[in-house]
């Protein structure tokens, strides 16, 4: 079955399934920069499970409501040459942020599993070197505030927003 694509003056274009004049179901969304959304509508807005790849490579693909990243999710930043990620992360979101129990990867084998919240690490955490060598810290707003077995060491270790 062929589903109706429809284009606005704006030149984004909707291909999937209405309900009631409205975007209910499965569809693809395409904004006139190249953004772009596959997956599913509830109401107009994009709610469930679909993925979101941004103009510049970067992608979320998961849980969403009300337009916003909610729930499990991966968010992908590409590498230099956009063939694949530089960092991830996989956990849950709450209204666009990382919140909750999540990973941040580097590309060259670093990692941060832990607690988020507000998008940021906070709470208990490991940091794992690029090396493999693992570090147990406690992290506020972003910022590691301590690792018990090296309490000496202050430098802060970081994950970008996203």
């Amino acid at each position: 079955r062929v589903l109706p694509t429809e284009e606005w003056d704006d030149r984004s274009t909707y291909s999937g399934t209405y309900f009631n004049g409205q975007k209910h179901g499965r569809g693809c969304f395409t904004w006139p920069e190249g953004s772009a959304y596959e997956g599913e509508f509830r109401n107009n807005n994009v709610e469930g499970e679909g993925t979101f790849t941004w103009q510049d490579g970067r992608k979320y693909k998961g849980q969403w409501i009300d337009n916003r990243m909610h729930g499990e999710g991966i968010y992908e930043w590409p590498n230099e040459h956009g063939t694949d990620w530089s960092k991830k992360y996989e956990g849950q979101y709450v209204n666009d942020l990382k919140e909750g129990t999540g990973t941040f990867s580097w590309s060259d084998g670093r990692k941060f599993t832990g607690q988020w919240k507000d998008g940021k690490q906070h709470g208990e955490g490991t940091f794992k070197t690029a090396e493999g060598e693992k570090r147990p810290g406690l992290w506020r707003a972003g910022v590691r505030v301590s690792f018990p077995d090296r309490d000496k060491d202050v430098s802060a270790i970081t994950a970008d927003a996203g």
